[in-house]
């Protein structure tokens, strides 16, 4: 099952209370391209988090939904407000306590599950933490493949969910040195069935983002470079049935499960060469920035609505011929609703005014957020 497609869509308003360091905002945006200038501290990223937030459920960045309230705050608050081409509007609030309760409505309406959220408001976030998913453990860029997948396919998420839990399950008989054979076959019979799915739609995924990113790569860097990401599993030749059964031995004596799609990587390589190992600063850069953008795309061709782009601190570590590569690509009648944060304000403004007249600027510091001039 799918997300029902709705076109063109963008955040028109946005107010928030007491998250991270922005106490109090109330903010209209552009429905083409926000860009958010100051000082590195200055709240620029917050404000991007907090609509990530509302599209996601949960912060970019930390899994603690405490950590992003306010010092001394009880809890903080956000409020959406959406406009769709051909549908209604959306009214999405989120608001977690320091107690650990949290909520999320739309429409008034509670969720049950947050899950169900997922999807409704496409994403895709650019941010320098995102260096992790080359230099950073396989956890890492399984998790990138779990975000997207659940943006697109509500029943993924459910499946990795139940295979989680079985997981839990095993290694906790393991570890209690469990030994019924019974027992351990129907572990590895549900893990199996769940593992299968998980695994071919993880390879899809990766099959369909390689020639995206092999684009977006060229685009930006203007180089020839070959890209590709290949899947990486120990479902590539068996069924994890069998791996199970052949490492029950093994998994008995460490205490948990040893193989399985939770293992699982994603290899990167430009040339044929690892990105992580030979990669320049530069040619790092412009891969995830090619990787994310694939993302986009494969959302898009999916949903039918171009997701909220989030670019966090981006031209960081980019030349100027690549930054306006970068804005005319994303400033395109394409891509949906833009949010840019900078530093340089003169870099910004030098640059974004060349290639789009529908944008708006606003200056950040210390959390307080006011609209500039365009």
């Amino acid at each position: 099952m799918y997300i029902q497609e709705k076109k063109k869509m963008h955040l028109q308003r946005l107010i928030l209370t007491d998250f991270k360091n922005i106490r109090n905002a109330d903010i209209t945006f552009s429905q083409g391209v926000n860009c958010f200038l100051g000082n590195n501290g200055a709240g620029k990223t917050n404000l991007l988090d907090a609509v990530h937030y509302l599209s996601m459920t949960r912060s970019y960045f930390s899994h603690i939904d405490a950590q992003a309230i306010s010092f001394g705050a009880p809890f903080f608050s956000l409020s959406g407000h959406y406009l769709f081409e051909d549908a209604p509007g959306e009214h999405i609030v989120c608001v977690a306590q320091a107690t650990g309760e949290k909520w999320v409505k739309r429409n008034d309406k509670n969720y049950a599950r947050f899950s169900e959220h997922l999807g409704l408001l496409p994403i895709v976030m650019i941010s320098p933490s995102d260096t992790q998913l080359i230099h950073g453990s396989a956890e890492e860029r399984r998790r990138f493949l779990n975000a997207l997948l659940s943006q697109m396919d509500l029943s993924y998420l459910s499946v990795l969910q139940q295979y989680n839990k079985i997981l839990i399950q095993r290694n906790q008989y393991l570890k209690q040195g469990g030994s019924n054979v019974g027992m351990i076959e129907a572990f590895d019979l549900q893990l199996s069935a769940k593992a299968t799915v998980i695994y071919q739609k993880r390879v899809d995924l990766c099959k369909r983002l390689a020639p995206e990113a092999q684009k977006y790569y060229a685009i930006l860097s203007g180089k020839a470079e070959e890209l590709s990401l290949s899947y990486r599993s120990d479902l590539e030749n068996s069924s994890l049935e069998s791996l199970l059964k052949e490492s029950f031995s093994r998994d008995q004596a460490l205490g948990f499960t040893s193989l399985g799609i939770h293992r699982d990587d994603v290899v990167f390589m430009l040339n044929h060469h690892s990105v992580r190992k030979f990669g320049s600063q530069g040619q790092q850069k412009t891969f995830l920035l090619a990787l994310k953008l694939a993302q986009f795309e494969v959302m898009k061709h999916r949903s039918g609505t171009a997701s909220m782009l989030l670019l966090d601190d981006v031209f960081d570590k980019l030349d100027m011929n690549r930054v306006a590569h970068l804005l005319k690509l994303v400033a395109q009648e394409h891509f949906g609703q833009i949010f840019i944060t900078d530093s340089n304000k003169a870099r910004m403004e030098s640059v974004i005014n060349q290639f789009t007249n529908e944008y708006a600027i606003f200056d950040v510091n210390n959390g307080v957020i006011k609209r500039g001039e365009a």
